[in-house]
C-alpha cells in the first residue's frame, strides 16, 4: 500500500464507488488530473486497482482477497497443476510464481530428488519449506494483495539465476495473449522468462476470455499450457 494519505483516499473513493472518472477524483481530493492519473499509475503498479480510459475501478469485485482465490476451481488447478510437475527433472533448478495455481504444483514437487525452487511468492517459499522443498525467494518489493515480491531486489535474485523451468500464471489469457493487471509483477514474470529454459503457464478456465493492461508474453512465447 502507498503510504501517503491522498492514495488512501482514492483508494476508498474508487472501492466505495465501484468505477469512478478522473475528473470525479479530482473534484473530491482537489488536486489536478495530471497529479490523479500519476497516483492511480502507481496504485495500480502495487495490485490495488485497475485503471481504464477515463478513471479507474475497483478489484475488489475482479480480485476477492487470495484466501478466497485460492479455493476456487481446486479439482481444476490441482489437475493443471499435476500434469505441470510431471514435467519437472530431478536435480533441476525451477522458477514458480506467487500464484495461488501455481501452488497446487508443491505436493507433486516433493518427491523429485535434488530439485531447487525460486519463488517470488512470500506464502509460496513458506509452503515449500513445509515440504521439506529445497526454495530460495527473490525477496524485494512486497505487494500486500498478492503476497508477491517485486522491483528491483527482486530482479537482481532472477539474474543470478539459470532456470530449467519456469512456471507461472496471470489474471487471463484472450486471442493468444496473456496479460495481467499488476505491471510489477508482469516486470518479473518476463524477466524470468528470459532466464528459462522451458516456460509453462497454468490457469482455470475462469482466465480464458480475459484481458488486463499489461502483456506478459503471447502463447508462441511459451513451452506449454495446463488448463482444464
Amino acid at each position: 500500500m502507498l503510504k501517503n494519505s491522498r492514495s488512501e483516499e482514492i483508494l476508498r473513493l474508487v472501492n466505495s464507488k465501484g468505477s469512478i472518472s478522473i475528473q470525479e477524483l479530482s473534484e473530491n481530493i482537489y488536486v489536478s488530473r495530471s497529479t490523479i492519473r500519476r497516483d492511480l499509475e502507481k496504485l495500480e503498479q502495487h495490485g490495488l486497482l485497475r485503471r481504464h480510459h477515463g478513471g479507474a475501478e475497483s478489484i475488489l469485485a475482479l480480485r476477492p482477497p487470495r484466501i478466497i482465490r485460492r479455493g476456487w476451481n481446486q479439482a481444476e488447478k490441482n489437475a493443471a497443476a499435476s500434469r505441470a510437475a510431471a514435467l519437472v527433472m530431478p536435480n533441476s533448478t525451477i522458477f514458480i510464481d506467487a500464484s495461488t495455481t501455481a501452488q497446487y504444483m508443491i505436493p507433486y514437487l516433493a518427491a523429485i530428488e535434488g530439485l531447487t525452487v525460486y519463488t517470488n511468492g512470500a506464502d509460496t517459499a513458506i509452503r515449500l519449506s513445509e515440504s521439506r522443498i529445497r526454495a530460495f525467494c527473490t525477496g524485494g518489493e512486497l505487494l500486500a494483495e498478492s503476497m508477491a515480491y517485486v522491483g528491483s531486489a527482486a530482479k537482481d535474485t532472477v539474474r543470478r539465476v539459470y532456470f530449467d523451468a519456469m512456471f507461472f500464471s496471470s489474471a487471463g489469457f484472450d486471442d493468444g495473449v496473456i496479460s495481467d493487471w499488476s505491471e510489477g509483477e508482469t516486470a518479473l514474470r518476463r524477466l524470468v522468462m528470459e532466464q528459462s529454459a522451458k516456460r509453462y503457464f497454468l490457469a482455470d478456465h475462469t482466465k480464458r476470455g480475459k484481458r488486463f493492461t499489461y502483456i506478459v508474453c503471447r502463447l508462441n512465447e511459451i513451452d506449454g499450457i495446463f488448463c482444464q
